[in-house]
């Protein structure tokens, strides 16, 4: 996963209830 990138942090958890 692209949980490597600070500034995807917040994407990251609104990515996984999204995807």
């Amino acid at each position: 996963m692209m949980s490597r990138r600070p500034q995807h942090q917040a994407a990251a958890k609104k990515g996984m209830a999204s995807v």
